[in-house]
């Protein structure tokens, strides 16, 4: 009897870990994310993005991800996706001006980093990072 309650809860436990692993939903790929599992969540926000090519925040976090792994050009393409489907969110704007960042685009990091600074005029680390795109790095 012993055998059987912990088989079922090492069942139970495998299946609840492998969850986000499979990242039906954008919750758990920013789990995958949070955790460092960058090439995990970058698969699993494809495959959002495939089910839902108008979801916002999987471009956000797919973005976040390439950012992660240095590919800003990559990353500004998805944020611009981001932001096409969502152009209110001012942290979509702010990773896409970190992207740019990146690519060393200060002209252009610079707008981004307004443009979120106009949606959040009290983030503190928007204007350090406007202050840092104005300065050319």
């Amino acid at each position: 009897e012993k055998e059987s309650v912990l088989s079922i809860y090492l069942t139970n436990r495998k299946h609840t870990q492998a969850e986000p692993i499979s990242a039906e939903s954008a919750e758990g790929a920013d789990e995958l994310y949070k955790a460092g599992l960058f090439d995990q969540a970058a698969k699993s926000y494809e495959q959002l993005i495939k089910k839902a090519p108008k979801n916002s925040q999987a471009y956000a976090g797919l973005g976040k991800v390439y950012i992660q792994q240095s590919k800003f050009e990559q990353a500004a393409g998805v944020l611009h996706q981001a932001i096409r489907y969502n152009p209110t969110t001012p942290s979509h704007y702010a990773n896409l001006g970190i992207a740019l960042l990146g690519l060393k685009d200060y002209p252009e990091a610079a707008k981004a980093f307004e443009q979120a600074l106009k949606l959040r005029p009290d983030n503190q680390r928007y204007q350090q990072l406007y202050q840092l795109a104005k300065k050319g790095g």
